[in-house]
């Protein structure tokens, strides 16, 4: 390879991670799907209320069981979790969600869970912690925290993403350097 024609390769490469850089952060919210999991029908009518007058697309799941199903479905790019449910808690089921995004089935990061518990016992946060939950909030909700810790783990979520892409493409520069410097 001539060098003006690795230098070409290499600008290339710069742009491409400086496209990276411009990627914001603020996605339109009507882009973003949450999936609410409660066991309690009217918390879930609330939160899908209030999250759809924020434009949000809101998918709900009464128990751990259908949420896990409908994350595997939908993808959503959050998800609220209720801690204590019948068939499948909130704890066993972020565990289930976490494991299935780490296997080779599902193509993309895990999706923030923000673990929803009436319950102030640390217990059950650290549990929600070591079970892979991005944050926590307690009932009875307060609207305005909910929706900062919401759009927080969002914009968690799309710097995670831009992490993620910039590495391969620095693994991608990487091997073809070493084929560079091998020829």
């Amino acid at each position: 390879m001539t060098s003006s024609s690795q230098t070409a390769t290499v600008n290339n490469q710069n742009q491409k991670l400086n496209e990276l850089d411009n990627v914001s952060s603020n996605i339109p919210r009507s882009s973003q799907k949450v999936l609410i999991v409660d066991d309690d029908p009217n918390l879930r009518m609330l939160l899908a209320a209030a999250l759809a007058d924020d434009g949000y697309e809101t998918i709900m799941a009464q128990d751990g069981v259908e949420g896990l199903a409908q994350c595997k479905a939908v993808k959503p790019d959050i998800i609220l979790l209720d801690a204590v449910m019948p068939q499948l808690d909130g704890i066993s089921c972020c565990r289930e969600i976490q494991a299935h995004y780490q296997s080779n089935v599902a193509s993309q990061p895990c999706p923030p869970i923000l673990m929803i518990t009436a319950m102030s016992d640390t217990s059950v946060i650290e549990q929600a912690f070591a079970a892979g939950a991005s944050d926590f909030i307690t009932k009875p909700i307060h609207w305005p925290i909910l929706k900062q810790r919401l759009q927080r783990c969002l914009e968690n979520n799309v710097l995670k993403h831009q992490v993620i892409a910039a590495t391969n493409e620095i693994q991608h520069l990487n091997i073809q350097l070493a084929k560079v410097t091998a020829s």
